[in-house]
């Protein structure tokens, strides 16, 4: 999910114009924030399930826009993303995207929890 300006237009970069297709797949209204740069929430514990407090970054949010980065390598690469609370235990490769996108629901706390394998993926 990314922002966009005020006439309602967003940038992107490919090296491959080829290799790549973009699609808007929905669009949001009023009551969305997009900071101008992100909150570094990176792990320090891996292989379980930790709480990750948005309170003062997003006081009355109701969910959560992660932008997840690998940054080291390593054959573990997986990652998962949760509302607080929730029995969910999915991951997913980040090996295989290097960057993605999440939206995730926080509880009325702002705490959503986050999983990794190692502490290169976050």
């Amino acid at each position: 999910m990314i922002g966009v300006d005020g006439n309602r237009i967003f940038e992107t970069y490919m090296d491959d114009v080829s290799n790549a297709d973009i699609y808007i797949v929905g669009y949001t209204k009023s009551g969305v924030t997009f900071f101008t740069n992100a909150y570094d929430k990176s792990l320090e514990v891996s292989d379980e399930w930790t709480e990750i407090d948005c309170s003062t970054e997003a006081p009355s949010a109701i969910g959560l826009i992660w932008e997840v980065k690998q940054t080291g390598i390593s054959a573990n690469n997986d990652m998962g993303l949760r509302k607080n609370g929730s029995t969910d235990d999915r991951h997913s490769d980040v090996d295989r995207y290097n960057c993605f996108g999440a939206v995730i629901g926080c509880d009325a706390s702002q705490i959503c929890e986050g999983w990794i394998d190692w502490t290169g993926v976050d």
